[in-house]
C-alpha cells in the first residue's frame, strides 16, 4: 500500500481554533459574495430561456454553433447533442436566455436569425427547425424552489437517520459540517463565475452524501 506520509501525527484538536478561524472566514467570504452578486449566479435552468432544436444535413460542431451564437450576441448558452432513434440523424438542442415569441411585422424570429447565420457560415447546408419553445422566468423560479426543497429534505432525512442510528449530538455536528461544506462550495462557485444549474445541484447532493459519509466514519 502506497503511503506518502509515514507516522503522521497531526494535532487536530490543538489546531481546532485555526480551523474555526478559517471556516468562519470562508463563510463570511461567501456571505459577502452572495450579497455583492445579489445571490448565486443562476444558469438558464433557473432563469428561464428559449430552447431551439436544429437538425443539419451534415456535421456541425458545437464550436461552430457557439461561434454563430456569439455573432448574434449570445454567449451564455447551453448546447446538447441529440440523436433521433432509428434515423441516425444528429441535431442539437440549444438553450439561450429568453427571447420573446412576439415578432413585429417585417422582423424574423431568433431561430431564423440563427439558421441564416449557420447557412452563411456553412454554404450548402440544410437546416431544419425541429422545435422552439420559451421557458418563462416564473418556471425557473419554481425550479429554484424545488431544487432547494429537494436539498433540504435530503439533508433532513439523512440527519434524522443519523440521529436515530448514532445519536442526536453527533447528528447536530454533522448538520453543521454539511452546511459548511455546501456553503463553502457555493462561495467558490460564485467566485469562479460558474453558473448554478441542475448539474451543479446534483453535484451539491453528491457533496452532501460524501460529507455525511465522512462524518459517520469520524463519529464511529
Amino acid at each position: 500500500m502506497l503511503q506518502l506520509i509515514k507516522d503522521a501525527k497531526i494535532p487536530f484538536v490543538k489546531l481546532r481554533y485555526l480551523g474555526y478561524i478559517l471556516s468562519g472566514a470562508t463563510i463570511l467570504m461567501t456571505i459577502i459574495l452572495l450579497i455583492v452578486n445579489k445571490g448565486p449566479n443562476y444558469g438558464l435552468d433557473f432563469t428561464g430561456g428559449t430552447r431551439v432544436g436544429l437538425e443539419f444535413s451534415f456535421d456541425v460542431s458545437t464550436g461552430e454553433l457557439r461561434k454563430a451564437l456569439a455573432s448574434l450576441g449570445e454567449t451564455d448558452v447551453k448546447i446538447f447533442q441529440v440523436k433521433e432513434p432509428g434515423t441516425g440523424k444528429v441535431g442539437y438542442d440549444i438553450q439561450v436566455p429568453p427571447h420573446t415569441s412576439v415578432v413585429k411585422a417585417g422582423e424574423i424570429t431568433f431561430s431564423q436569425k440563427l439558421i441564416n447565420k449557420i447557412k452563411e457560415m456553412k454554404p450548402g447546408i440544410t437546416v431544419t427547425l425541429t422545435g422552439e419553445e420559451n421557458v418563462s422566468a416564473a418556471f425557473g423560479k419554481e425550479l429554484q424552489n424545488r431544487a432547494l426543497l429537494a436539498m433540504l429534505i435530503g439533508i433532513f432525512l439523512m440527519l434524522l437517520y443519523l440521529g436515530i442510528r448514532i445519536n442526536f449530538r453527533f447528528s447536530s455536528g454533522i448538520a453543521i459540517s454539511v452546511f459548511h461544506d455546501v456553503f463553502f462550495t457555493l462561495g467558490i462557485i460564485t467566485l469562479a463565475g460558474i453558473k448554478l444549474d441542475v448539474t451543479v445541484i446534483a453535484a451539491f447532493l453528491t457533496l452532501i452524501g460524501y460529507s455525511v459519509n465522512d462524518s459517520i466514519v469520524v463519529s464511529k
